[in-house]
């Protein structure tokens, strides 16, 4: 009789572990801190010869990351997954393989930090980024006239949950003879599979949902392709971009209760965010399964829900925002990074596209009062009180200024 086939959820609770190594078998049974892996004495003249794959070496990988790299891989639907220290040494490893002269053509709507390495570093090298609006077609079209090495996009963006037609991008990718790399880091590995839209390769930080409780760091590359599968593990022992065995643990813990955190977080940010669109010190409000979101049938077709983040933008002067955040206080805190179980708000113009100038953030629509919420999987009820207080607070302050400005007139 044929072992039995779990499904993504059970092989992430269960995947990875072996019954030969009892001391990572099973969660809380033994931990070991080394460097340096003892290597057995056999007769084979070669046995001591350097093999990508075995982890000898702290650097290369360990017991911990391996289990990592099997649970992630299972929600990616990957044959390969590399794990590293964080998601932007994730996105390092892929972009040390360009060399002077290459091309990303990327999607405009980009995380900051990304779009800092590519300014600050790899232009040094000579690798070029040019940059378009891959959620229009007519941008498609710059793929097979660029020939570019790697085509770069995330689904949702960030901030703006910009969802781009990861089939349709791929098509184009693969007649160019492209890498389409796309960022899944907003939607989740449970949320979205890029492998299995067309991608060439799929980057998480999973320090974000994956960890989900704020208490680690961690990225991952994932891939179907051989070739790409040794690369991204060569740069990670070569540029040393690994990942501790107690960050990897941490993780490994936070992967197995993601399906059940995913469903809540979908489902509190639905019903906060269709609250926000009635709400009249709001100006727009974005969450890709909002009707009204303008990608709403792309979302619903390669989302199974709309993850927990929400772009919203506030009626407000833009120096009044941070009073705004101290009345979101304690239910949201701020923060840079996202995907936690509680509540968290940033403002990307000054938080995490800080580093864009004033002319790019306007170009993807980042205003001074952009707001973006984490929403958490505290009760949702709870949550709208909250955001109910300040935009009251905020709605308010509006009045005073507009009662202000008219006596001075």
């Amino acid at each position: 009789m044929p072992k039995p086939e779990y499904s993504e959820q059970s092989s992430v609770i269960h995947g990875g572990q072996n019954p030969d190594q009892p001391e990572v078998g099973f969660p809380g049974s033994g931990f070991h801190h080394t460097s340096t892996f003892q290597l057995p004495y056999v007769d084979d003249l070669n046995a001591d010869s350097y093999d990508e794959k075995n982890e000898d070496y702290g650097r290369q990988g360990h017991p911990y990351s391996q289990i990592l790299e099997d649970q992630v891989a299972a929600l990616e639907h990957a044959s390969h997954t590399v794990v590293y220290g964080s998601g932007i040494a994730a996105i390092n490893a892929i972009c040390m393989t360009l060399k002077s002269g290459d091309l990303i053509l990327a999607e405009e709507n980009t995380y900051g930090c990304t779009i800092r390495l590519w300014r600050e570093e790899l232009a040094k090298f000579g690798i070029s980024v040019k940059y378009f609006d891959f959620s229009s077609d007519h941008s498609l079209v710059e793929i097979a006239k660029s020939r570019p090495q790697i085509v770069w996009i995330e689904s949702p963006t960030n901030p703006m949950l910009k969802i781009i037609d990861i089939k349709k991008v791929a098509e184009h990718t693969r007649k160019a003879g492209a890498t389409l790399v796309v960022d899944n880091s907003f939607a989740s590995s449970w949320l979205q599979q890029p492998l299995d839209l067309g991608a060439d390769i799929s980057v998480v930080s999973l320090t974000k949902y994956a960890d989900g409780h704020s208490s680690s760091m961690g990225g991952a590359a994932c891939t179907n392709n051989n070739e790409w599968g040794e690369r991204l593990l060569f740069q990670r022992k070569a540029l040393g971009l690994h990942l501790s065995p107690d960050e990897a643990e941490r993780i490994s813990q936070g992967l197995k209760t993601l399906v059940v955190r995913m469903e809540r977080h979908c489902e509190n940010a639905l019903t906060v965010a269709q609250h926000l669109e009635q709400h009249d010190a709001v100006r727009s409000v974005i969450y890709p399964f909002l009707t009204s979101h303008k990608h709403y049938e792309v979302s619903r077709r390669q989302m199974k829900g709309g993850s927990g983040i929400i772009t919203f933008d506030l009626i407000t002067p833009g120096e009044k925002v941070q009073d705004f955040l101290r009345d979101l206080y304690p239910m949201f805190k701020k923060t840079h990074s996202l995907g936690s179980v509680a509540c968290s708000v940033s403002v990307p113009g000054s938080m995490s596209h800080a580093s864009l100038s004033a002319e790019q953030r306007k170009a993807v629509q980042i205003s001074p009062t952009t707001i973006r919420l984490s929403i958490g999987i505290e009760p949702v009820d709870d949550i709208i009180k909250q955001l109910d207080y300040a935009l009251a607070r905020a709605k308010a302050r509006n009045s005073k200024l507009s009662e202000s400005h008219g006596r001075s007139k």
